[in-house]
């Protein structure tokens, strides 16, 4: 996932630039056209570079089964109502499966599935097989 989120990061980076490039050979010579359409370009690029930063959050291992060579993940974010009365966390679990294929990684430091163990903080780069998820990349990463 993570190598597609870079893929789509510089697809959506060389399309605005190509946006940007021609919105500017069509623009009068008006300054606050100009100064509008930088703002906004800005914007655009900002939040290209921010979002996926905010998905790469390490998620929790919170299950493993040592002979389907599966684990668990629980995905949380805090949740709070429309009017601010209420807030709360809202989760759910995400089972992968590994292969020979699947690489492990503690740190920067090539690991093993020994490492996946219950409780540790983890990045998964998978792929869809059928209804499963299938781990390409496991990076098990410090709590923060």
């Amino acid at each position: 996932m993570g190598e597609l989120l870079y893929i789509a990061r510089q697809e959506s980076v060389n399309t605005v630039v190509q946006c940007f490039s021609f919105q500017i050979s069509q623009m009068n010579k008006s300054h606050s056209s100009m100064r509008n359409y930088v703002a906004v370009a800005a914007l655009l690029f900002g939040s290209i570079l921010i979002a996926p930063a905010a998905l790469a959050a390490p998620v929790k291992v919170v299950k493993v089964d040592p002979n389907a060579h599966t684990f668990t993940v629980q995905y949380s974010a805090p949740w709070h109502s429309r009017h601010g009365m209420s807030s709360h966390t809202v989760s759910h679990e995400t089972t992968y499966k590994t292969t020979d294929k699947t690489t492990y990684w503690v740190g920067n430091t090539k690991g093993s599935w020994a490492n996946v163990t219950k409780g540790a903080n983890v990045n998964v780069t998978a792929h869809t097989e059928g209804s499963s998820k299938v781990a390409d990349k496991v990076q098990i990463v410090s709590a923060s």
